[in-house]
């Protein structure tokens, strides 16, 4: 049987290199598009005959790039847009699908069961999880491999149902926002804040903060309540007198690289020494600043130099500075005299941040501005695919984003990053996802409504700067 899709989750060959000849098939790659979990491919088939026209057409391969062999994705809402938008692309006309892993059994088998399960459940309003694996398992064996993958059915059909569809096309974001701020009759609440409130519904793993909380770590921590996980900390070198521990946390960009990271503002009596050997350790090239300049303890210090200072082995050097509307760009030298590596360092200081505690900025251009000026830092996605290789020397560090505690306004600098990213390449944007996933991986992040709604607007705002409203793909 013929089918113009192919859905995959292992990468077992390297497509791009030119046509390649199977017998009386030729198959070569005509476009591909990295998106944030997934890869679409248009692939040529041509089936060639002596004596016979050469029979051609077009293949479409959505290969997902986020589940490990045995495994479960860890957040469901990956896999579930994904199996969106293939659904969006299909049609019956174009023939059956075909779906492809490893051995055809575990992550085939629970995909197909969730796409299963899924119109099961927008036509009858109810599931039967057991009956529909069992059903699999009569046409192939072992469909649906693991209690992990069993498991993980039950856990992507409970967010379908607890959270609904949160993702919006760019052309619908305008009307969609002011539908979510209506107040219905009966409530006390708008739609968006009931959605905020939705968040703190999930459920999430307990993720141990162990490090964070040892005698000798403990000081280190402006707030005892914003402290990284031990799974994605940022880890120092061993070093004489200094631990490996910073408060810090990896955190994923839209392409699930780890390619921010978040801290709190150093402090010049416990921290700042770890904070440039992480800026030297993980060749970090761009920071964030958005705390308030000062000395009092909400307020971060002048932790670069006038001219040149030293901490130990690491050299820091003040170049020069400019000043723009919205932030403040400044120029610095990290020099590491123990491998004499040199790394140029561009410091962003934002300055459109309200003075009053717990506030957002009132209009969305500054921090706009400022998302424009850093994306191009950022890691480039296509060259370091997740369970790709550690990238080399020359590849851009993560962008290390700072504020007072390393939570609220780092957090939404983080978000409206990875938005704006999913926005530039799918055209549509999901705020609830990409907060969710954020709040999994430090905490802190987005506390207040307030905060939630000013990524709405400001990517709202951006789409419309930028004449990003079409359809699709």
């Amino acid at each position: 049987m013929y089918g113009d899709f192919i859905v995959g989750t292992v990468n077992e060959k390297k497509f791009g290199e030119g046509d390649k000849t199977y017998g009386d098939f030729i198959v070569g790659t005509v476009n591909e598009k990295k998106f944030g979990e997934y890869i679409l491919r248009e692939l040529k088939l041509v089936r060639t005959a002596p004596g016979k026209e050469n029979e051609e057409r077009s293949i479409f391969q959505y290969h997902y790039l986020a589940w490990k062999d045995f495994q479960a994705p860890e957040n469901p809402s990956g896999l579930l847009k994904f199996i969106k938008h293939v659904n969006e692309a299909y049609s019956l006309e174009k023939g059956p699908i075909l779906v492809h892993c490893s051995a055809g059994v575990g992550r085939t088998g629970t995909l197909v069961a969730l796409d299963s399960l899924l119109q099961q459940l927008r036509a009858e309003g109810q599931v039967s999880v057991f009956n529909t694996v069992c059903d699999l398992r009569r046409q192939r064996n072992f469909l649906v491999q693991s209690l992990k993958q069993y498991i993980f059915i039950y856990r992507a059909l409970v967010e379908v149902v607890q959270f609904g569809e949160t993702e919006i096309r760019a052309s619908d974001l305008k009307s969609t926002l002011e539908t979510l701020k209506r107040i219905n009759d009966g409530n006390k609440k708008s739609e968006l804040e009931l959605e905020f409130d939705r968040l703190s519904q999930a459920k999430e793993e307990n993720k141990s903060t162990a490090n964070a909380k040892t005698d000798e770590n403990k000081d280190k921590n402006r707030e005892e309540t914003v402290i990284p996980y031990d799974r994605n900390r940022v880890i120092l070198s061993p070093a004489k007198d200094y631990s490996n521990y910073i408060n810090a946390s990896f955190i994923e960009a839209y392409d699930n690289t780890e390619s921010f990271i978040i801290t709190q503002d150093p402090d010049m009596e416990h921290t700042v020494h770890d904070f440039w050997r992480m800026v030297s350790e993980h060749s970090i090239s761009t920071i964030i600043m958005l705390s308030d300049f000062g000395d009092s303890p909400k307020k971060c210090p002048r932790y670069w130099p006038d001219d040149e200072i030293k901490y130990d082995n690491i050299a820091v050097k003040y170049i020069q500075s400019e000043s723009c509307p919205y932030f403040t760009r400044r120029e610095l030298s990290v020099c590491n005299t123990k491998c004499n590596s040199t790394i140029p360092v561009i410091q962003y200081q934002y300055n459109g941040w309200p003075t009053v505690e717990g506030e957002v900025p009132e209009v969305t251009r500054g921090f706009i501005e400022l998302i424009d000026h850093t994306q191009p830092n950022l890691a480039n996605p296509a060259a370091n695919p997740p369970g790709s290789p550690s990238p080399s020397t020359s590849t851009p560090g993560p962008l290390l984003v700072h504020c007072h505690a390393g939570s609220e306004r780092s957090s939404m600098f983080v978000a409206l990053s990875i938005l704006v990213q999913q926005l530039t390449l799918e055209k549509r944007v999901d705020v609830f996802s990409v907060v969710r996933k954020l709040r999994t991986q430090r905490l802190g992040m987005i506390q207040t409504f307030a905060q939630y709604e000013f990524l709405y607007r400001a990517i709202l705002n951006y789409a419309e700067l930028h004449k990003i409203n079409c359809d699709g793909v």
